[in-house]
């Protein structure tokens, strides 16, 4: 079964007395596969239900089943490219400067 769940959302105090959206997956439903390419960051969440919550880059949130083989794939591509981030490293190749 392809899952997703059904977000639920609640607003709570943050640092400096920012207001944060806390979103919490409360029920599976199914969906499609998500690009890999088409996701920013994801959360785990245990409780109320296993469930991983992919962050878009266009902002919309989707709860998936943590135990779909693609989810697991999108969420070691994330991570991969957060460590790159973190050492300041590139996936795409520099460009060398060319002595004529």
């Amino acid at each position: 079964m392809l899952g997703a769940c059904v977000l639920d959302g609640q607003a709570e105090a943050g640092i400096g007395g920012q207001v944060v959206q806390k979103i919490t997956c409360k029920k599976l439903v199914g969906i499609q596969k998500i690009a890999a390419g088409r996701i920013q960051s994801y959360k785990v969440q245990t409780n109320p239900i296993a469930a991983v919550i992919l962050t878009l880059k266009k902002g919309k949130k989707s709860c998936v089943d943590p135990n779909l083989d693609w989810v697991k794939k999108v969420m070691m591509k994330v991570d991969k490219a957060e460590r790159q981030k973190n050492r300041g490293g590139s996936t795409k190749p520099r460009n060398k400067s060319k002595k004529n």
